[in-house]
């Protein structure tokens, strides 16, 4: 086993040179460069040999020949396998995405609508598609969300080119049905946030917050970020050491949460678009994959749709009130009896306009219509005897509890809760002819949801140290103003002495 260049040194002959310039040690012998070198002796000893053995010259230009001819060949060979077996992994994955691809349907050319239930069912579509998405770790919701708003958009330019009689049977209808279609996407957009944040394990989660020290300075942002979202509480990003307290003393818990988060229930515009901020900073490690982490993508698919939601949460929190309103005045109408149908109608419109009207900003209602911004308003006539189109009502703001998602049908409606009505200052009566106004929809709900976070209210952190940084929650304004410019008129709504003012239409 020995090399024939070192046994002709053992027995006092001379190394080639080759052999001489190296260095004689394990990973030569290892390598092919020992054998060439031995070839090479064998070659100079046979030139130089008077009389040689047959037998042993053809032994050795066979070796020769095993090393100049078949070594070569079956190293480019065994390369040439090697590059096949790697174009078939790579041609078995791409089939696997291409046919992945196929399932998924376009979201970039605007859709067609009419009506809130054509909304629906493209809001259906795309919200599947997010999760199916979410799945595969990939994290793409805005492209849906927008996908969604042009279909609000079609749906509602729709009814601004057909706006109704001035009648007010024919308003408070009209009234519904496109409020409705802005609500229609909501329910669906919940069904993903809870498909999507159902797939993360508790064991995963209990492993990725298992060691003292962040995985990442990114891993640690989206934490952040989700804490945002979930807790109420929330004034300052989580160092690691609070965020690993907070999650692992019920990791059960804290999944939980995160299922029965609702986004019209628990959703705060101003912690939402902090956590925004916080997932625009590590947005190109995201598209790297999450540094490879199951849980982490999950995470962020779910934290991502969330924020991408904003401007469509912020509005309908103010627009459901409204609706459930709205459904209340066309129960009464249809119940009337044929006598009483006239005086019912018009005093179920003017119960709505105490809703829609009673602000400084008019037509707010229409917000997530955007071609609304450059459209004519639907009326601005009084041809049924009640005032023009005004932009002067005001009236007192108060804050408004949210109402709970659970309001919401699968096609948007909702359920008929007793609301309060507000009633215009300054002596000014809503008549049903009034044009709506940029009025939050400020009615008192008959009990307030309870919060998300009350599975977690058992092991919150500390808030003495568990802040790296204090970010004021103001200091996210500027974001939430790029997702939803006047948010914060958006904040107030009839108070309740008004309300009380105001005898409730039968």
């Amino acid at each position: 086993d020995v090399p024939l260049a070192i046994r002709q040194c053992a027995a006092g002959g001379q190394l080639p040179a080759l052999l001489e310039a190296a260095t004689l040690n394990e990973r030569l012998v290892r390598s092919l460069r020992l054998p060439f070198v031995n070839i090479a002796f064998a070659r100079r000893t046979l030139a130089s040999a008077e009389h040689c053995p047959a037998s042993l010259v053809e032994v050795l230009e066979t070796v020769i020949a095993f090393f100049e001819e078949y070594l070569p060949q079956r190293a480019v060979a065994a390369a040439a396998i090697a590059a096949a077996e790697e174009a078939e992994l790579a041609y078995t994955v791409t089939g696997r995405i291409v046919h992945f691809a196929s399932l998924l349907s376009p979201m970039l050319d605007p859709p067609r609508c009419s009506d809130a239930e054509a909304v629906a069912q493209l809001a259906r579509s795309a919200a599947e598609q997010i999760q199916t998405l979410a799945s595969q770790c990939v994290v793409l919701p805005t492209v849906h969300v927008e996908y969604v708003q042009k279909a609000i958009d079609s749906s509602g330019l729709a009814y601004l080119e057909n706006p109704p009689a001035a009648d007010p049977g024919d308003r408070i209808r009209w009234a519904e049905e496109v409020v409705a279609l802005q609500l229609a996407g909501v329910p669906h957009f919940q069904i993903a946030l809870t498909g999507i944040v159902g797939a993360v394990a508790v064991d995963g989660l209990s492993e990725l917050m298992g060691p003292l020290n962040a995985p990442s300075s990114q891993a640690l942002r989206l934490i952040s970020a989700v804490i945002w979202i979930i807790k109420s509480d929330c004034r300052c990003d989580m160092n690691w050491a609070n965020a690993r307290e907070f999650i692992l003393a019920d990791p059960s818990a804290f999944a939980q949460v995160l299922v029965d988060w609702e986004l019209i229930r628990d959703a705060a515009p101003k912690r939402l678009a902090r956590a925004l901020s916080l997932l625009q900073e590590i947005w190109g490690w995201v598209l790297l994959g999450c540094g490879g982490s199951a849980v982490l993508s999950t995470l962020c698919a779910w934290a991502s749709l969330v924020v991408s939601l904003l401007p469509m949460v912020e509005l309908s929190q103010r627009l459901l009130p409204v609706h459930r309103e709205l459904m209340k005045g066309l129960a009464r109408i249809k119940k009337a009896a044929p006598k009483q149908a006239q005086v019912t109608t018009a005093k179920a419109w003017t119960s709505a306009l105490f809703l829609l009207d009673a602000s400084g900003r008019p037509w707010w209602w229409l917000g997530l219509i955007r071609p609304a911004a450059s459209k004519e308003p639907p009326w601005t006539d009084n041809e049924d005897g009640g005032v023009a189109a005004s932009t002067n009502f005001s009236v007192k703001q108060v804050k408004e509890a949210p109402p709970s998602l659970s309001d919401l049908s699968s096609n948007g409606a909702l359920s008929s809760t007793s609301v309060g009505l507000g009633q215009p200052a300054d002596g000014a009566q809503a008549t049903p002819s009034s044009s709506a106004g940029d009025r939050p929809a400020a009615a008192v709900v008959d009990g307030q949801p309870a919060s998300s976070e009350s599975v977690l209210e058992q092991h919150p952190p500390k808030s003495s140290d568990g802040c790296d940084t204090e970010p004021a929650v103001a200091a996210s304004t500027e974001s939430t103003s790029v997702l939803a410019a006047g948010s914060a008129e958006n904040q107030g709504g009839v108070d309740a002495e008004a309300s009380n003012k105001v005898a409730a239409a039968p």
